[in-house]
């Protein structure tokens, strides 16, 4: 579907426990079109990625309930869910073992570590999604 200002409206899921960098994140993605769904915890984003079907998942690794490396092995296991691309943002992308875990994800695409640019994220989700 397409708006009138010509951007795709894509579902674009959030998965982030911090209410304010959400709500950023939300806001930047709305203000270009996107169609933005969020969840606050793992359990709910593993669900909201299975039921909603996302374009494009946002994730930050250090979440309640299921971690972020969990969702992405998970979304790695289904067919349904193995070729949504992710874009990863959190305080520890860049530890050893867990950059290491991040470069062998094939759906990992952006890994940024926080505090992340709006501007450099919203860059990721368009050439995620638009090819631009």
């Amino acid at each position: 579907m397409t708006e009138a200002n010509g951007k795709k409206n894509c579902v674009v899921l959030i998965v982030e426990d911090d209410e304010a960098i959400s709500d950023l994140f939300s806001l930047t993605l709305e203000q270009e079109g996107y169609d933005v769904c969020v969840a606050s915890d793992g359990t709910s984003g593993l669900e909201m990625v299975k039921s909603r079907t996302p374009v494009a998942v946002l994730l930050d690794l250090m979440l309640p309930g299921i971690d972020g490396l969990t969702i992405i092995k998970r979304m790695q296991e289904s067919p349904a869910t193995r070729d949504i691309p992710v874009v990863v943002v959190s305080a520890y992308a860049d530890a050893g073992d867990t950059r290491k875990v991040l470069d062998a994800a094939p759906n990992v695409k952006k890994v940024f570590v926080k505090p992340v640019l709006t501007e450099d994220l919203l860059k990721s989700v368009k050439w995620m999604i638009d090819g631009q």
